[in-house]
């Protein structure tokens, strides 16, 4: 008769072994568990590791065969994630700065970048830091990256497919405004004294004398 007893191991976790058998025996639901199956309840990260089941075989053989998996308990972490940026509006050539970061959680989140809903991954000119709970992203601001105008980044944390968050910010392209012309509102002094010499009585005497000349038959 082959015989499987469930055995657990954490290499993950910092706690004692006493401690670990503790929360292993205060989380089994026995009356839901049995040589196949075990069913854990209320479980903690520090039942985070590797679990094994012993297969073997009664006497004469005793053959012995364990398998083993990895369980991890998350934690989801404090807050949602938020991204910095140094400012709001850009020149083109200038340098986007932004950090994206999430505290707390177990284990830390991923972090992924996001440029006007593509995400971001060995894309050339573009510089990525990462680190456990934050990620830094630089890029030159080039017109292709401007939609309208606008360009979207967007930072998605996620922990395995128990977790999922997102936080966002708007960039604006910061472009030169044309300065609106306008015309003089008042005449030219040169053209107001040209009418008024036109409305002089001098003026209007020499036109008169010079259509009679033409008009009078010699």
């Amino acid at each position: 008769m082959e015989r499987c007893p469930w055995t657990s191991s954490s290499s993950m976790m910092d706690e004692a072994s006493t401690s670990r058998d503790r929360g292993w025996k205060h989380s089994r639901r026995i009356s839901q568990s049995n040589s196949t199956v075990v069913t854990l309840n209320n479980v903690q990260k520090n039942l985070t590791g590797f679990y094994g089941c012993e297969v073997s075989a009664d006497a004469p053989l005793f053959h012995t065969i364990i398998k083993t998996a990895p369980v991890i308990v998350t934690e989801e972490p404090e807050a949602l994630p938020e991204v910095m940026v140094e400012k709001t509006k850009y020149s083109l050539g200038d340098r986007i700065r932004a950090n994206c970061s999430s505290r707390g959680g177990f284990p830390p989140a991923n972090l992924t970048w996001y440029l006007n809903g593509k995400q971001i991954k060995n894309w050339q000119n573009i510089e990525t830091k990462e680190k456990a709970g934050l990620t830094e992203i630089e890029l030159e601001a080039k017109t292709t990256l401007f939609r309208e105008g606008k360009l979207r980044l967007r930072c998605l944390a996620t922990q395995f497919s128990l977790y999922r968050r997102s936080a966002e910010v708007d960039l604006q392209e910061d472009t030169p405004q044309l300065a609106h012309v306008k015309g003089p509102t008042t005449p030219l002094p040169v053209l107001e004294h040209n009418c008024a010499a036109a409305r002089s009585p001098a003026v209007w005497l020499g036109l008169v004398l010079l259509l009679l000349k033409w008009t009078i038959p010699r």
